[in-house]
């Protein structure tokens, strides 16, 4: 945990690490809160970042069109390399895929997915939704 001060408003990172029962792995995210006093009235008005996964295994992320959303494309070192595609809605994890058998290793130019060329598998079998026009 950290804080800073920035333009009189108190920021405040918040990173943690959680056990993720189907890899046997953990997880390390991060969330900032940015702290505002009211110099009116002695109140203070919070506003609060969406938690963002901050693992180094993550190789490029992609959010829908809707914003509701959330693809990463992970890549693990631990016992031999294997890749993830997960869908998040929100701060829930929705699917989590392995494709290591199905998919060779991810590239990318070290910017995010571009969504309208990103296609997602749902969690049902054989289901596709495509993000983007």
């Amino acid at each position: 945990m950290g804080w800073s001060a920035l333009h009189g408003a108190i920021v405040l990172q918040v990173v943690s690490s959680t056990q993720d029962h189907m890899r046997n792995a953990n997880r390390t995210t991060s969330k900032t809160f940015f702290i505002q006093p009211n110099s009116s009235d002695g109140t203070f008005t919070v506003i609060t970042s969406a938690v963002q996964d901050v693992s180094p295994e993550i190789i490029a992320t992609a959010v829908s069109p809707s914003c509701k959303l959330t693809a990463i494309l992970r890549e693990t070192n631990s016992a031999g390399k294997k890749r993830f595609v997960e869908i998040w809605e929100g701060e829930r994890l929705e699917a989590s895929v392995d494709v290591t058998k199905a998919h060779g290793a991810f590239y990318t130019d070290g910017k995010s997915l571009d969504p309208p060329f990103l296609i997602l598998a749902s969690t049902a079998p054989g289901a596709v939704m495509s993000c983007g026009p």
